[in-house]
């Protein structure tokens, strides 16, 4: 689900329909963006339950 807008960008640029070579780095950029905060949110989610455990 991440990569949809991706992909439609490098479609419509690799047909050339639209003007590719900004869309595609913005659609990289972005790309990088979401999966930095998915992974963010994972390690944070991690640290979170590793901190809820009990102590023996």
């Amino acid at each position: 689900m991440l990569f949809f807008p991706d992909t439609i960008a490098i479609v419509l640029a690799a047909n050339d329909l639209t003007f590719g070579h900004y869309m595609i780095d913005f659609a990289l950029f972005i790309s990088m963006l979401f999966q930095t905060l998915v992974f963010s949110l994972m390690f944070s989610k991690a640290f979170f339950t590793v901190k809820n455990f009990p102590v023996r």
